[in-house]
């Protein structure tokens, strides 16, 4: 009697490092048709954001420096200036309007397009292994690199993508015969720093075991970056600092300039770097764990004893920096409200273009105005962003495990509808502040600097809790629906940048709750359509918290949804 052994299966290694040890890519293309699924709405829309973003940027610079006069004077005053070197970096190539377009938008949109790409790498690998859906994955013929490559490879096609609407954006207003070439070398910009984002990302990603952590890690690798090129560019013999960062190295290409390619190498190697040194960090290490291990907490913790408690422990950090990112953003541009004036450089199509933005009056008042209706677009992505991490809460288990203390449904929705509005509170909160406070340091009244900042960022609260209200409301009743809420965000948005340029009916414009914000400090606070606004998000909260609770007659849904 004979007996027939089937072939041995490679077992998986304990540390996780392949279920195929000789195929650690196995399964790459599986997950790459997945990630591309998810993203089908969430990357086009993100390239048409950017996009339309520097394309309504480049317009209105058409407007305002539409001649070379126009545009030497804009070199002779804000390029001079030390805060727009800061925030833009020097005007030195005012040829065309691309080239002046360029630079208006240019860095700050490099920063987006490095942290978006981070982010995407990051959603594919440490977001699904903290979710444990990866370690579902992972029991399949799945090799151990084929997480990071699918992440890699979506984040890779994002950088492709937004390279090519930037350059192609670029050469439709080309007017001077460098013009082409300058436009190849923003795209090149573009392409370099969403991979260099891509990489650090996919370090990050193996370092932390909270995807948050590992976004952090990669925003404040280019946000240092961006600052250090700042510095460089107002203090003489501090030019090395811009080789320190992929920022920094963005910038030295000089498009429409030099247009050097060498420095985008730089971006590149740091990417293949980050993926290769992701990839040996990721063969040797357990699934769920990473370089940096959480630190254990103590056995007793009196001060986790409410939901409250536990929420703002869980969610401080990451409020926190955002507060502490616009904060300091508002303050740099509060720095210059004092010169606004003489930086539009008797420029009469320049003011003309900053007040259809943001309405008519004092330049500083329009500028204040402006930003902080921006900022409070930014306090309503907040709670969008909360809400996406309740329903990770819920989708994990762990809501459902805090319910089973003494935690009640209505005081979970009540803690998070405390957490929604305090974000946003403490979010234009912190815009107006520092942005007084900026507006003062520069020889702005004191009294004056503070009351126009903090009372234009205080009228934006309503409109921003409006969507709060409707994304927690969105949780309550359909939990899958949350990521809606980023396009009602992507609507507002382009609606206070293109609505007036095309000429939308007034009932459409109004579909913003922004569109019913009083501009202070250029017109005076009108307290009905602030209490109107009120209203209604109080309704929507109220709607989301009876689904929630059941409170009200209305029939709770079950947890976690289906």
């Amino acid at each position: 009697m004979t007996t027939t052994t089937a072939p041995a299966t490679p077992a998986p290694s304990r540390a996780g490092s392949s279920v195929w040890p000789g195929r650690p890519l196995a399964g790459t293309g599986l997950l790459l048709r997945l990630a591309l699924r998810r993203d089908r709405v969430v990357l086009p829309v993100t390239v048409v954001v950017l996009v339309a973003t520097f394309a309504v940027t480049l317009a209105s610079v058409s407007t305002a420096y539409g001649t070379q006069a126009d545009r030497d004077s804009a070199a002779a005053t804000l390029g001079t200036n030390a805060a727009f070197r800061v925030l833009l970096g020097p005007l030195e190539n005012t040829q065309s309007v691309a080239s002046v377009g360029q630079w208006r938008i240019g860095l700050f949109m490099l920063v987006v397009v490095g942290v978006l790409t981070a982010m995407t790498v990051v959603r594919h690998t440490r977001k699904e292994e903290e979710a444990e859906r990866l370690e579902l994955v992972r029991a399949a013929p799945v090799g151990a690199l084929a997480p990071l490559a699918a992440g890699t490879i979506v984040a890779t096609i994002l950088s492709v993508v937004t390279a090519l609407g930037m350059a192609g954006s670029l050469a439709a207003v080309a007017e001077a015969p460098g013009d082409g070439a300058g436009a190849v070398a923003v795209g090149v910009q573009y392409l370099a720093i969403g991979l260099a984002g891509a990489g650090l990302g996919a370090v990050g990603a193996q370092v932390a075991t909270v995807s948050r952590t590992a976004t952090t890690i990669a925003v404040l690798v280019l946000v240092a970056g961006y600052a250090l090129r700042g510095i460089a560019d107002v203090q003489d013999g501090l030019g090395w600092l811009r080789w320190l960062s992929p920022v920094g190295w963005a910038e030295q290409m000089d498009p429409f300039g030099t247009n050097s390619y060498a420095p985008a190498l730089l971006s590149l190697a740091l990417a293949v770097a980050g993926v290769g040194v992701a990839a040996r960090l990721a063969v040797g290490r357990d699934v769920g764990a990473g370089v940096l291990q959480p630190r254990p907490g103590p056995a007793d913790a009196p001060r986790l004893d409410s939901s409250l408690a536990l929420t703002r422990r869980l969610q401080g950090a990451s409020l926190a920096s955002w507060a502490y990112a616009v904060g300091a953003y508002c303050f740099l541009l509060g720095l210059i409200l004092s010169s606004a004036d003489d930086l539009v450089g008797g420029n009469a199509d320049a003011a003309k273009l900053i007040e259809q933005l943001g309405g008519t009056g004092r330049l500083q008042d329009v500028m204040t105005a402006l930003i902080l209706g921006w900022v409070g677009i930014v306090a309503a992505a907040w709670t969008v962003t909360y809400a996406t991490q309740l329903r990770g809460e819920e989708s994990s288990g762990r809501a459902e495990v805090q319910l089973t203390t003494g935690v009640t449904r209505a005081r979970y929705v009540g803690v998070a509808t405390v957490v929604s509005v305090a974000g946003i509170v403490l979010i234009l909160g912190a815009a107006g502040v520092l942005m007084g406070l900026g507006h003062a340091l520069t020889g702005g009244s004191w009294g004056s600097a503070f009351g126009d900042a903090v009372g234009g960022a205080v009228v934006q609260v309503p409109a921003a809790l409006v969507v709060g209200g409707v994304v927690l409301a969105c949780y309550a009743w359909w939990p899958r629906l949350v990521a809606l809420g980023w396009g009602v965000i992507t609507v507002i948005l382009l609606l206070e940048l293109v609505g007036d340029a095309l000429n939308l009916p007034q009932w459409v414009l109004d579909l913003s709750p922004f569109t019913h914000t009083p501009r202070v400090p250029l017109d005076d606070a009108q307290a009905v359509p602030l209490v109107v606004l009120t209203l209604v998000a109080v309704a929507f909260y109220a709607v989301g918290y009876a689904r929630f609770a059941g409170a009200a007659g209305v029939h709770r849904r079950d947890l976690p949804a289906v």
